[in-house]
């Protein structure tokens, strides 16, 4: 009889409802064999729980999605693009490009949408919230966790004097030291000085606190609007 591994199970577990089911089952059995595996005093457990202990990388590894080839109104789907690659991040495997996770948003309301962007990403398993209260401290707890975040700014006119409709690129990481945000924007790399667009490849760009927050955090202090998982 060929044996299986748990490592491979782990690699296909998404929560679904058979799964637990049959995990339950694994439960029941291996406790009649050895009531005392499960103990959370086991070396097993104790290795385990080092999970989530572990300094996440900064910037985070997240896979770059630019919205300018996106199968459809990719002038406007910057938002989607960045929620795409918080999921991406989180959920690997889950979609292998920003284009699946957008007919996904269609099928549920406009990509301009903060709610519909948190529908999409509910229906992928990914527990998310639209924030208006985000600012630097925020944003660094949640790179410190290993958990981008999609935000939306002002990205017309100076940094002293932002204007527009809005834009949305996703924070992957912070540099202190140098005074900045590590960012993936799906519609370039940006003089986030002037609000001008200098290429349209926008990954690992790091965009200063200085001259980002005014944009972001235009009704004052802690007004970001943000995705936060």
């Amino acid at each position: 009889m060929t044996g299986i591994k748990l490592l491979d199970l782990c690699k296909y577990y998404k929560g679904l409802s058979y799964q637990m089911a049959a995990i339950s089952e694994l439960e029941e059995a291996i406790n009649n064999a050895n009531p005392h595996i499960l103990g959370r005093e086991q070396a097993w457990f104790k290795t385990w729980s080092q999970a989530g202990k572990q300094q996440a990388t900064n910037p985070l590894p997240t896979p770059y999605q630019s919205q300018r080839d996106n199968y459809r109104d990719a002038w406007r789907t910057c938002f989607s693009s960045s929620c795409a690659m918080l999921l991406m991040t989180l959920k690997p495997g889950v979609i292998h490009s920003d284009d699946e996770y957008i007919k996904t948003v269609f099928t549920i309301g406009d990509t301009t949408n903060s709610t519909v962007q948190i529908k999409a990403l509910h229906h992928y398993g990914l527990d998310a919230r639209f924030k208006t209260n985000g600012n630097r401290a925020l944003v660094q707890q949640q790179i410190d966790a290993g958990k981008p975040v999609p935000a939306g700014f002002l990205h017309h006119g100076s940094a002293s004097a932002p204007s527009g409709g809005g834009h949305w690129l996703c924070i992957i990481g912070y540099d202190n030291q140098r005074g900045s945000y590590i960012v993936h924007d799906p519609w370039g790399a940006m003089n986030v000085a002037t609000g001008e667009y200098g290429s349209t490849f926008g990954a690992k760009q790091h965009y200063d606190y200085k001259t980002f927050e005014p944009r972001w955090m235009v009704d004052g202090p802690s007004s970001g609007w943000c995705i936060i998982a």
